[in-house]
């Protein structure tokens, strides 16, 4: 949460409850801050998506490449956990650009 906030212009306060992440914005900082994507909506919980996923996915890899070195987990838990997360990633890449050509 603490990354995503850093990330995003204009982020003063963030939390999460559940699964839902809430963030305000200001674009009040001072007399040239503009607003982050123009207010556009769909621009910012996009954008917002995207990062936040990135931002896990960094962590959760790093998370189980700590258990590994540390010994936490078997070589063979690790390769299921790496091959989890790529297949997810690739996933993710394969639907957006089905979606992708069926929007286009």
């Amino acid at each position: 949460m603490l990354g995503l906030c850093k990330e995003i212009q204009g982020c003063v306060f963030g939390y999460t409850q559940s699964d839902e992440i809430t963030l305000i914005l200001i674009d009040y900082q001072n007399i040239n801050t503009e607003a982050w994507f123009d207010y556009n909506v769909q621009k910012l919980c996009g954008i917002t998506a995207s990062m936040a996923t990135m931002l896990f996915n960094n962590h959760f890899t790093n998370l189980v490449e700590d258990a590994y070195e540390e010994g936490e987990i078997s070589q063979k838990q690790y390769h299921i956990y790496r091959r989890q997360i790529w297949l997810c990633l690739i996933s993710e890449h394969l639907i957006y650009r089905k979606l992708r050509f069926v929007i286009c």
